[in-house]
């Protein structure tokens, strides 16, 4: 399969992370508790970072799961679950007794392309252009800050005020 597809230039980077419930945030967010203690992580069996982060912290237990929603299910008995930090943020606005977490340092990040058929060469061409145009002109930068940072997503209140509210003076 992969022999038949060729890949667009990055799309976006992302960064590795995991997502748990909020009382255990602040213990995961340090690298060496991860690597000293044992955790039972959730991951999707996509995810090609398993068999490094099984190297170098043999005490994790990883457990696929074939749906990230299985994680969020009430009966889990999982510590995290292995995500994208952008994917995991997503997650945690459905389910707000959750965060995102990014141990300290960080351990990976990785790039999103988009995969195009092999014959569609011409496409690909295009594709690669217009993500060169749309990083150009901030596209990109400003999505992430909306989206997934939620910069600009704030909706403002108009505050209370005595001489516009109650004397109609302005």
């Amino acid at each position: 399969m992969l022999n038949e597809v060729r890949f667009s230039d990055p799309v976006m980077t992302v960064n590795l992370a995991l997502v748990t419930r909020d009382h255990m945030k602040k213990e995961l967010s340090i690298r060496e508790n991860l690597l000293a203690n044992r955790y039972k992580i959730a991951v999707m069996d996509s995810n090609p970072f398993i068999k490094a982060i099984e190297q170098k912290a043999p005490n994790l237990e990883m457990e696929f799961i074939s749906d990230e929603r299985e994680y969020f299910s009430e009966k889990n008995d999982f510590d995290a679950l292995l995500i994208s930090a952008e994917a995991g943020s997503a997650w945690t606005l459905y389910h707000p007794g959750y965060s995102v977490v990014i141990p300290k340092p960080s351990v990976h990040r990785y790039a999103l392309a988009c995969a195009v058929a092999e014959r569609d060469a011409d496409f690909l061409t295009y594709l690669n252009q217009w993500l060169k145009v749309q990083e150009i002109n901030g596209f990109e930068e400003e999505n992430y800050n909306y989206w997934i940072l939620g910069k600009g997503a704030e909706v403002e209140k108009k505050r209370w005020c005595l001489g516009s509210d109650v004397f109609k003076l302005w």
